[in-house]
């Protein structure tokens, strides 16, 4: 190595001081051993390994940089010493320390290897120079390991965290598979979850500003993000917070091994009608509106996430179709009838019907119709549906088959531009 000095030192400095280095070599291994905490300890297997290779290293590089400037040297050695810190879950601080006491044993011996050669006072003075000069680039190439190895630590990190992500939401694991890929990313695995799910671009940016226990990524094209422990105290705040503004829709609290349910949930919830206007049977009255989009008041505000637990009635619906077509099949058979007018009328007056109790009056303001009318059509019903209304098990199956005819239209419409789909 060239000295910062316009002069240079003459290789027959080299000769001089080499056999003193090579003797230095244990001292130095002593000298760190004994002033760097991180390092008192038996210099045995891969550790001391290292350890000595670098010193010993270090001091044949820098008697062959005096001899030639101008060659190349690899510092590969340093390079994964400082990777190794990093690896080992160290900080630089204590190698570079080592490097400084290092500099200062060998500072020794040149010193003295130069004084009795009669070395002259400026090449003295260079070579001290050249020595914290040249640990100063063993220092640097120690940086440079740690970093890359941060680097890579944390990209497989974020794979890991990635693959935990899938695990969790489309997949249903046992508690001893999630516990070692949960240990194998990093992740300290929460007593509950809830899943997010959202455009694919935010999720990231959502677990990010949630916290660094959350994870986020993108799933078959769906933003996901897993929020941890998300009843725990004050986390309603930030997590309302994180997703305030943002298209999102949020699953039910469960255990981590039953993740998948509260994503199934969420993805589901986010295709919840958006307006009241998808309702088949709007036409008719507020009423069908009301009682089939309860979700979508949360919706209409970008400001609000949906929250699946709030909306579980919609969320039976939309999860049963094939059942439900089969109830509401039967619902529609006492009306069908019925002109197409007529008929969403008396949907829309079974719906009031069953939400009021059968109390006319409540119905007549649901509806915004004359008490009298409310009166005629809920007579009308009983004549077509006979006793079934009074019946609990049969009057709970109409309603939810009759809401079925009204959400189905409102959930095929909206499957095409709901989260994560294209638009």
């Amino acid at each position: 190595m060239s000295s910062r000095s316009e002069r240079r030192l003459s290789p027959q400095i080299a000769t001089i001081i080499e056999p003193a280095l090579a003797a230095a070599s244990a001292e130095v291994i002593a000298a760190i051993a004994a002033s760097v905490p991180e390092y008192a300890r038996p210099l045995e297997g891969r550790f001391g390994d290292n350890l000595r290779l670098g010193i010993g290293e270090a001091l044949r590089e820098f008697v062959n940089s005096i001899r030639d400037p101008e060659a190349v040297r690899e510092n590969t050695v340093y390079y994964e010493l400082g990777a190794g810190e990093m690896r080992h879950g160290r900080t630089l601080d204590a190698l570079q320390s080592a490097y400084r006491v290092g500099a200062r044993i060998a500072w020794v011996q040149v010193a003295e290897a130069a004084r009795e050669a009669a070395v002259s006072a400026e090449d003295q003075a260079l070579l001290a120079e050249a020595i914290f000069a040249f640990i100063d680039e063993l220092a640097a190439a120690s940086v440079a390991g740690y970093s890359q190895a941060r680097s890579e630590l944390e990209r497989q990190r974020e794979r890991r965290r990635g693959a935990l992500l899938s695990i969790l939401i489309a997949t249903d694991p046992s508690q001893a598979a999630l516990v070692r890929a949960a240990a194998e990313a990093d992740w300290p695995l929460p007593k509950s979850v809830a899943a997010v799910a959202t455009e694919p671009g935010e999720a990231e940016l959502i677990a990010a500003r949630i916290g660094p226990e959350c994870l986020g990524g993108a799933v078959e094209g769906t933003g996901a993000v897993v929020v941890a422990d998300p009843d725990g105290p004050g986390r309603r705040a930030v997590v309302d917070r994180a997703l305030a503004g943002r298209s999102v829709a949020i699953g039910p609290t469960v255990a981590p091994t039953r993740c998948g349910f509260s994503w199934r949930l969420a993805t589901t919830a986010a295709r919840l009608p958006r307006s009241p206007t998808a309702s088949a049977a709007t036409a008719a009255t507020t009423t069908v509106a009301a009682t089939t989009t309860t979700a979508t008041t949360a919706n209409n505000s970008s400001a609000a996430a949906v929250r699946a637990d709030e909306h579980l009635v919609e969320l039976l619906i939309a999860t049963n179709l094939e059942l439900l077509a089969l109830a509401a099949e039967r619902a529609i058979a006492p009306i069908s009838g019925e002109r197409k007018s007529n008929r969403e009328r008396l949907i829309a007056t079974v719906l009031a019907y069953v939400h009021h109790g059968g109390n006319a009056a409540a119905v007549a303001r649901a509806l915004s119709i004359h008490p009298q009318t409310a009166r005629t059509r809920i007579r009308r019903l009983h004549e077509l549906y006979g006793g079934d209304l009074d019946d609990p098990d049969r009057r709970l199956e109409i309603e939810l088959g009759l809401r079925y005819t009204v959400l189905a239209e409102s959930l095929t419409s909206s499957s095409s531009d709901g989260i994560g789909r294209e638009k």
